[in-house]
């Protein structure tokens, strides 16, 4: 899991919230299949096929979690102990709220229902915050990996954001941005302007209010990548292409 992209916790949350929403509907097959086991057999085997996949996958969160808010070797064994710490509280409360709320107020199956519903709407909603828009926070940005790529590739590049101020940045989120773009003062730019005239394509990575009206100043032989899609006024200039949304 430590090679994995920063995307790929959306995509587990989301695999995981189907893999919950399907208990429902597979699990009178699944007792049905396995009663010639016997009790003890059949509730092993029906058990371990209902909710071993996304008991599975919901596991792998919490790995990938460690490794993207422990950035320094000296403070790993504590990130580590707070996240289970934190993680054996939720277990406790959510046992104590399924076995005397939960239960006593909704069916079995209205409860799997809820719960994949809500591990989708986690994923899907966190997935739209990667892109960071309003914050300075840099870690697991997938613009920054878009950044890192273009750089090795040999392009020329300027950035413009109005919420990341260098000097401003501290602790892991400093460190990070130092790893991944070691030269990003020089490619930081204090004006939009500035940006829009140099490149010859415009990547849009937030929804910042100042890059709604970005077409009306820019050349006719630049082009718009948006990533995000700031504004459907841009959709049908020749320009313009919006992929990932």
């Amino acid at each position: 899991l430590f090679g994995l992209s920063a995307p790929m916790i959306y995509a587990i949350l989301l695999f995981s919230g189907f893999l919950v929403l399907s208990i429902p509907l597979i699990k009178a097959t699944v007792l049905l299949t396995c009663l010639p086991l016997g009790l003890r057999g059949g509730a092993l085997v029906s058990s371990t096929l209902l909710f071993g996949p996304s008991m599975v996958t919901l596991g792998c969160v919490s790995p990938y979690i460690i490794k993207i808010a422990a950035r320094e070797m000296h403070n790993i064994g504590r990130t580590v102990g707070l996240f289970y710490a934190l993680s054996t509280i939720g277990s406790f409360i959510g046992t104590l709220l399924t076995g005397f709320v939960l239960i006593s107020m909704f069916s079995v199956n209205q409860i799997f229902s809820g719960v994949g519903l809500l591990l989708v709407i986690l994923a899907v909603g966190f997935f739209g915050f990667a892109f960071k828009a309003g914050t300075d926070d840099l870690r697991e940005s997938p613009v920054v990996t878009l950044i890192e790529l273009l750089l090795g590739k040999g392009y020329e590049i300027k950035i413009y954001d109005k919420n990341v101020t260098l000097s401003r940045l501290r602790g892991t989120n400093k460190l990070y941005i130092e790893e991944k773009i070691p030269h990003i003062a020089a490619l930081m730019s204090n004006e939009l302007d500035e940006v829009i005239s140099f490149g010859e394509v415009i990547v849009i990575g937030n929804k910042g209010e100042e890059f709604v009206n970005i077409l009306s100043q820019m050349k006719p032989e630049q082009h718009i990548l948006d990533l995000v899609r700031i504004s459907e006024e841009f959709e049908n200039k020749a320009s313009y292409e919006g992929i990932c949304w």
